[in-house]
């Protein structure tokens, strides 16, 4: 079939805060290709802020993947995360044409009703897995890049955040992200104590984590001698990116905070579990698995 008039685009992500960075890239290159053409992106709640002030967006939408519903019809939808049976539906019905990938991991849905797809053939990082998806409608990218905003008000938020804690300017800061998205991919509590003790004659040890990942982060601390600080559960995703933007070196377990670490260029060391480092290893040079 035919590649429609491109005018209205929608992009779906329905993943986390790392999956949505390393699409990145997929909105400038189709911004290039149709630069007349608005581009939509559909994340998950509390997800849209991770694509703060990127300018090849035109709007960013809410999805629930349980109940999928989209307000506006488009000419071209990308399916990158997830092709359930339900959202290619509601696609099929709102949209003239559409690709997705064929890999997105082992047991999740593979997408359907596509009008062109990708099965990719070699372990490659997710960014060249979206770059070779694009290639279906001839869009090439030699050098794909990955872009991250930092929120003025999250910046200004973390600074007096920091001040309570007594940390100035002229700090060094070392960021620890101990909890992973998935159990496979944590790492000792104990290590972890051992690394915040070793740095923290020199540096500020922030941790950082999410509401749910409190209890990982107070064992490690039930294990630490010298002085650290405690930020679990106590960011948004804004205040955590304009966290990370403070940092002299991040040390992440295989999550979203390696990701953004990755995005801003800062030193990061990425501990690997189950995932597959090939595929998800920082996005940068600037680092090490």
């Amino acid at each position: 079939k035919k590649l429609p008039e491109i005018k209205k685009i929608i992009v779906i992500e329905l993943k986390y805060i790392g999956d949505i960075i390393v699409t990145t890239p997929v909105y400038s290159a189709l911004k290039k290709k149709f630069p007349d053409a608005k581009v939509d992106v559909a994340v998950p709640k509390g997800m849209e802020d991770v694509l703060y002030g990127n300018k090849n967006i035109n709007k960013i939408v809410t999805m629930d993947i349980n109940n999928p519903k989209l307000d506006e019809d488009y000419d071209l939808a990308v399916i990158l995360h997830n092709g359930t049976k339900k959202i290619c539906k509601l696609l099929k019905q709102k949209t003239k044409y559409r690709i997705g990938c064929t890999r997105v991991g082992i047991t999740e849905p593979k997408g359907y009703y596509l009008n062109r797809k990708t099965k990719p053939s070699k372990w490659q990082h997710k960014v060249f897995d979206n770059m070779d998806l694009l290639k279906t409608i001839d869009i090439s990218v030699e050098n794909p890049k990955l872009e991250l905003h930092i929120n003025p008000n999250a910046r200004k938020s973390i600074n007096e955040k920091l001040k309570k804690y007594k940390v100035s300017s002229k700090d060094k800061i070392i960021i620890i992200h101990a909890a992973p998205q998935h159990k496979t991919h944590q790492w000792p509590p104990e290590r972890f104590a051992e690394i915040s003790d070793a740095l923290s004659k020199k540096y500020k040890i922030i941790f950082t984590g999410a509401e749910k990942d409190k209890e990982i982060i107070e064992d490690i601390f039930s294990r630490i001698h010298n002085k650290a600080i405690n930020l679990a559960g106590f960011t948004t995703v804004s205040e955590l990116i304009a966290l990370i933007e403070r940092a002299d070196l991040v040390i992440s377990v295989d999550t979203g905070a390696m990701h953004i670490s990755a995005a801003l260029n800062k030193p990061t060391i990425a501990l690997s579990g189950a995932g597959n480092p090939l595929v998800w290893h920082p996005f940068s040079e600037n680092s090490k698995v």
